[in-house]
Protein backbone atom coordinates (compact mmCIF):
# COMPACT_ATOMS: atom_id res chain seq x y z
CA UNK A 1 0.00 0.00 0.00
CA UNK A 2 1.66 3.21 -1.16
CA UNK A 3 0.68 6.92 0.88
CA UNK A 4 1.69 9.94 -0.47
CA UNK A 5 -0.04 13.71 0.40
CA UNK A 6 -0.13 16.37 -2.78
CA UNK A 7 -1.09 19.55 -1.51
CA UNK A 8 -4.71 18.95 0.11
CA UNK A 9 -4.98 15.70 -1.53
CA UNK A 10 -4.16 12.45 0.64
CA UNK A 11 -3.73 9.41 -1.93
CA UNK A 12 -3.83 5.27 -0.95
CA UNK A 13 -3.37 3.10 -3.61
CA UNK A 14 -2.42 -0.41 -4.06
CA UNK A 15 -2.97 -3.93 -4.83
CA UNK A 16 -5.14 -6.52 -2.51
CA UNK A 17 -4.12 -10.45 -2.96
CA UNK A 18 -6.09 -12.95 -2.30
CA UNK A 19 -5.36 -16.38 -2.06
CA UNK A 20 -8.39 -19.04 -1.33
CA UNK A 21 -8.85 -22.58 -1.81
CA UNK A 22 -12.63 -22.85 -2.89
CA UNK A 23 -12.63 -22.93 -6.72
CA UNK A 24 -15.34 -25.31 -6.84
CA UNK A 25 -18.37 -22.34 -7.75
CA UNK A 26 -15.69 -20.63 -10.58
CA UNK A 27 -13.99 -18.45 -8.20
CA UNK A 28 -9.97 -18.45 -8.99
CA UNK A 29 -7.35 -19.93 -6.35
CA UNK A 30 -5.63 -16.05 -7.11
CA UNK A 31 -7.16 -13.43 -6.81
CA UNK A 32 -6.07 -9.72 -7.47
CA UNK A 33 -8.40 -6.53 -6.88
CA UNK A 34 -7.16 -3.23 -7.17
CA UNK A 35 -7.49 -0.35 -3.99
CA UNK A 36 -7.46 3.32 -4.45
CA UNK A 37 -8.80 6.12 -2.31
CA UNK A 38 -8.60 9.65 -2.69
CA UNK A 39 -9.60 12.14 -0.20
CA UNK A 40 -9.61 15.84 -0.70
CA UNK A 41 -9.35 17.91 2.85
CA UNK A 42 -10.93 20.68 1.71
CA UNK A 43 -12.25 22.69 5.04
CA UNK A 44 -12.83 21.24 8.84
CA UNK A 45 -16.34 20.75 7.79
CA UNK A 46 -15.85 19.14 4.48
CA UNK A 47 -13.39 16.20 2.83
CA UNK A 48 -15.10 14.62 -0.24
CA UNK A 49 -13.46 11.49 -1.22
CA UNK A 50 -13.94 8.47 -3.86
CA UNK A 51 -12.71 5.27 -4.03
CA UNK A 52 -12.36 1.75 -5.10
CA UNK A 53 -11.41 -1.90 -3.77
CA UNK A 54 -12.41 -5.33 -3.67
CA UNK A 55 -11.97 -8.53 -1.65
CA UNK A 56 -12.53 -12.35 -0.94
CA UNK A 57 -15.11 -12.07 1.93
CA UNK A 58 -14.62 -15.63 3.33
CA UNK A 59 -17.60 -17.20 4.54
CA UNK A 60 -17.75 -19.89 6.97
CA UNK A 61 -20.59 -22.12 9.29
CA UNK A 62 -19.94 -20.54 12.49
CA UNK A 63 -20.54 -16.92 10.61
CA UNK A 64 -23.87 -18.55 9.01
CA UNK A 65 -24.97 -19.53 12.04
CA UNK A 66 -24.39 -16.31 14.02
CA UNK A 67 -26.65 -15.10 11.42
CA UNK A 68 -29.34 -17.86 12.17
CA UNK A 69 -28.64 -20.47 13.75
CA UNK A 70 -31.42 -22.85 12.44
CA UNK A 71 -29.33 -23.44 9.67
CA UNK A 72 -30.36 -26.58 7.94
CA UNK A 73 -27.90 -29.46 7.71
CA UNK A 74 -25.79 -30.01 4.98
CA UNK A 75 -25.65 -26.04 4.44
CA UNK A 76 -23.66 -24.92 1.12
CA UNK A 77 -20.95 -23.15 1.84
CA UNK A 78 -19.06 -20.46 -0.37
CA UNK A 79 -16.86 -17.49 -0.01
CA UNK A 80 -18.34 -14.45 -1.67
CA UNK A 81 -16.13 -12.48 -4.22
CA UNK A 82 -16.43 -9.00 -3.61
CA UNK A 83 -15.15 -8.17 -7.11
CA UNK A 84 -14.85 -4.55 -6.72
CA UNK A 85 -16.81 -1.91 -4.89
CA UNK A 86 -16.89 1.76 -5.82
CA UNK A 87 -17.55 4.11 -2.98
CA UNK A 88 -17.42 7.84 -2.67
CA UNK A 89 -18.61 10.51 0.45
CA UNK A 90 -17.72 13.19 2.09
CA UNK A 91 -17.16 14.11 6.22
CA UNK A 92 -16.69 16.68 8.75
CA UNK A 93 -17.59 18.27 11.67
CA UNK A 94 -20.74 19.78 11.69
CA UNK A 95 -19.78 21.82 15.42
CA UNK A 96 -17.34 20.84 17.88
CA UNK A 97 -17.27 16.92 19.11
CA UNK A 98 -20.09 16.37 16.59
CA UNK A 99 -18.78 15.22 12.94
CA UNK A 100 -21.19 13.80 10.18
CA UNK A 101 -20.54 11.34 7.36
CA UNK A 102 -22.35 10.81 4.27
CA UNK A 103 -21.86 8.62 1.17
CA UNK A 104 -22.43 5.36 -1.16
CA UNK A 105 -21.08 2.42 -2.63
CA UNK A 106 -21.89 0.21 -5.49
CA UNK A 107 -20.23 -3.24 -5.30
CA UNK A 108 -20.35 -6.41 -7.82
CA UNK A 109 -20.44 -9.47 -6.01
CA UNK A 110 -20.44 -12.91 -7.10
CA UNK A 111 -21.83 -15.71 -4.54
CA UNK A 112 -23.96 -12.86 -2.58
CA UNK A 113 -25.50 -15.40 -0.01
CA UNK A 114 -29.56 -14.97 0.78
CA UNK A 115 -31.22 -17.57 3.22
CA UNK A 116 -34.46 -18.98 2.76
CA UNK A 117 -36.67 -21.85 4.72
CA UNK A 118 -36.07 -25.10 3.62
CA UNK A 119 -38.64 -27.21 1.96
CA UNK A 120 -38.05 -29.86 3.94
CA UNK A 121 -38.47 -28.38 7.20
CA UNK A 122 -39.68 -24.70 7.18
CA UNK A 123 -38.18 -24.07 10.41
CA UNK A 124 -34.84 -24.43 9.47
CA UNK A 125 -32.68 -22.28 6.54
CA UNK A 126 -31.07 -23.21 3.23
CA UNK A 127 -28.54 -20.70 1.71
CA UNK A 128 -28.68 -19.68 -1.64
CA UNK A 129 -26.56 -17.61 -3.90
CA UNK A 130 -26.61 -15.56 -7.13
CA UNK A 131 -24.02 -15.74 -9.02
CA UNK A 132 -23.78 -11.82 -10.61
CA UNK A 133 -25.61 -9.58 -8.14
CA UNK A 134 -25.20 -5.66 -7.56
CA UNK A 135 -25.21 -4.28 -4.43
CA UNK A 136 -26.11 0.28 -4.20
CA UNK A 137 -26.13 1.23 -0.37
CA UNK A 138 -26.19 4.88 0.51
CA UNK A 139 -25.67 6.12 4.22
CA UNK A 140 -25.73 9.27 6.27
CA UNK A 141 -24.17 9.11 10.00
CA UNK A 142 -23.78 11.52 12.78
CA UNK A 143 -21.60 10.88 15.49
CA UNK A 144 -21.12 12.29 18.56
CA UNK A 145 -18.22 12.60 21.79
CA UNK A 146 -17.86 14.64 24.58
CA UNK A 147 -14.69 16.42 25.51
CA UNK A 148 -13.44 13.92 28.26
CA UNK A 149 -14.46 10.91 25.28
CA UNK A 150 -16.18 8.80 27.59
CA UNK A 151 -19.12 8.98 25.95
CA UNK A 152 -19.86 8.16 22.26
CA UNK A 153 -23.50 7.99 20.52
CA UNK A 154 -23.78 7.59 16.86
CA UNK A 155 -26.76 7.84 14.45
CA UNK A 156 -26.58 6.21 11.02
CA UNK A 157 -29.24 5.51 8.95
CA UNK A 158 -28.78 3.36 5.29
CA UNK A 159 -30.45 2.17 2.05
CA UNK A 160 -29.98 -0.60 -0.11
CA UNK A 161 -30.74 -1.44 -3.10
CA UNK A 162 -30.15 -5.13 -4.86
CA UNK A 163 -29.98 -5.83 -8.58
CA UNK A 164 -30.12 -10.04 -8.96
CA UNK A 165 -29.25 -11.91 -11.63
CA UNK A 166 -30.55 -15.37 -10.62
CA UNK A 167 -32.60 -14.74 -7.30
CA UNK A 168 -36.10 -13.19 -7.70
CA UNK A 169 -35.59 -11.15 -4.62
CA UNK A 170 -32.84 -10.37 -1.92
CA UNK A 171 -34.73 -12.92 0.77
CA UNK A 172 -34.32 -12.05 4.45
CA UNK A 173 -31.57 -8.61 3.41
CA UNK A 174 -33.19 -5.27 4.42
CA UNK A 175 -33.66 -2.46 1.92
CA UNK A 176 -33.31 0.12 5.03
CA UNK A 177 -32.23 -0.14 8.11
CA UNK A 178 -31.21 2.52 11.41
CA UNK A 179 -29.20 2.43 14.06
CA UNK A 180 -28.48 4.38 17.13
CA UNK A 181 -25.47 3.27 19.25
CA UNK A 182 -24.52 4.78 22.85
CA UNK A 183 -21.60 4.21 24.58
CA UNK A 184 -19.84 5.85 27.81
CA UNK A 185 -17.00 4.95 29.52
CA UNK A 186 -16.86 5.02 33.54
CA UNK A 187 -13.15 5.22 35.05
CA UNK A 188 -11.48 2.68 32.78
CA UNK A 189 -13.44 0.11 34.63
CA UNK A 190 -17.39 0.25 33.93
CA UNK A 191 -18.29 0.17 29.76
CA UNK A 192 -22.12 0.97 29.42
CA UNK A 193 -24.13 0.42 25.97
CA UNK A 194 -27.31 1.39 24.70
CA UNK A 195 -28.41 0.54 21.55
CA UNK A 196 -31.94 0.52 19.19
CA UNK A 197 -32.09 -0.70 15.91
CA UNK A 198 -35.10 -0.61 13.05
CA UNK A 199 -34.82 -2.70 10.05
CA UNK A 200 -37.39 -2.32 7.29
CA UNK A 201 -37.87 -4.06 4.29
CA UNK A 202 -37.86 -7.26 4.73
CA UNK A 203 -39.21 -10.02 2.09
CA UNK A 204 -39.09 -13.66 2.49
CA UNK A 205 -39.92 -16.69 0.23
CA UNK A 206 -42.78 -18.94 0.43
CA UNK A 207 -41.33 -22.30 0.51
CA UNK A 208 -44.35 -23.90 -0.30
CA UNK A 209 -45.94 -21.53 -3.34
CA UNK A 210 -42.35 -19.84 -3.67
CA UNK A 211 -44.34 -16.38 -3.50
CA UNK A 212 -42.65 -13.76 -1.79
CA UNK A 213 -44.09 -12.60 2.06
CA UNK A 214 -43.57 -9.25 3.47
CA UNK A 215 -41.93 -9.45 6.49
CA UNK A 216 -42.94 -6.90 9.69
CA UNK A 217 -40.19 -4.25 10.42
CA UNK A 218 -37.80 -5.43 13.22
CA UNK A 219 -37.31 -3.03 16.54
CA UNK A 220 -34.80 -3.81 18.75
CA UNK A 221 -33.56 -1.91 22.01
CA UNK A 222 -30.73 -3.02 24.41
CA UNK A 223 -28.76 -2.14 27.02
CA UNK A 224 -25.47 -3.71 28.29
CA UNK A 225 -22.89 -3.19 30.75
CA UNK A 226 -19.48 -5.15 30.96
CA UNK A 227 -16.82 -4.49 34.00
CA UNK A 228 -12.73 -4.68 32.56
CA UNK A 229 -10.91 -6.26 35.30
CA UNK A 230 -7.84 -6.02 33.23
CA UNK A 231 -7.13 -5.49 29.59
CA UNK A 232 -7.45 -9.19 28.72
CA UNK A 233 -10.73 -10.03 31.41
CA UNK A 234 -14.13 -8.77 31.83
CA UNK A 235 -17.45 -9.69 32.27
CA UNK A 236 -20.91 -8.31 30.57
CA UNK A 237 -24.50 -8.67 31.02
CA UNK A 238 -26.61 -7.36 27.72
CA UNK A 239 -30.43 -7.36 27.49
CA UNK A 240 -32.03 -7.66 24.33
CA UNK A 241 -35.73 -6.86 23.21
CA UNK A 242 -36.57 -4.06 25.76
CA UNK A 243 -39.76 -3.64 24.27
CA UNK A 244 -40.54 -7.37 24.53
CA UNK A 245 -41.88 -7.03 20.06
CA UNK A 246 -42.53 -10.23 18.74
CA UNK A 247 -39.96 -9.37 16.32
CA UNK A 248 -39.98 -11.94 13.08
CA UNK A 249 -36.03 -11.11 11.64
CA UNK A 250 -36.46 -14.80 9.56
CA UNK A 251 -39.83 -16.29 8.39
CA UNK A 252 -40.83 -19.15 10.59
CA UNK A 253 -37.89 -18.09 13.04
CA UNK A 254 -39.62 -18.31 16.46
CA UNK A 255 -39.36 -14.81 17.88
CA UNK A 256 -38.15 -14.23 21.65
CA UNK A 257 -38.98 -11.83 23.77
CA UNK A 258 -37.25 -9.59 26.55
CA UNK A 259 -34.02 -11.67 27.16
CA UNK A 260 -30.87 -11.46 28.93
CA UNK A 261 -27.51 -12.81 28.47
CA UNK A 262 -24.29 -13.11 30.84
CA UNK A 263 -20.65 -14.16 30.07
CA UNK A 264 -16.88 -13.48 29.91
CA UNK A 265 -14.46 -12.43 27.73
CA UNK A 266 -10.73 -13.15 27.72
CA UNK A 267 -8.43 -12.09 25.27
CA UNK A 268 -4.45 -13.59 25.02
Amino acid sequence: MLFFLFNSFDVQGGVNLVYQDDVSYASDAVNVYPVLEVKYILREWLQPYLGISGDMQQNSLQGFLQENPLLAPQADLRHTNQCFVFYGGARGDVVEQVNWHAGFSVGKYQNLHCLVNSDQDLGRFDIQYDSSATLLNTFGELTHTNRAETLTTRLRGDHFRYTLQELPKPWHRPRYQLDLLSTYRLHDKFMFRGVMYWIGGLEAQNAMTKAPVVLDDVVDVGLGIEYLFNSRFSIFFDCQNLLARKNERHLHYPARGFHGMLGLTYAW
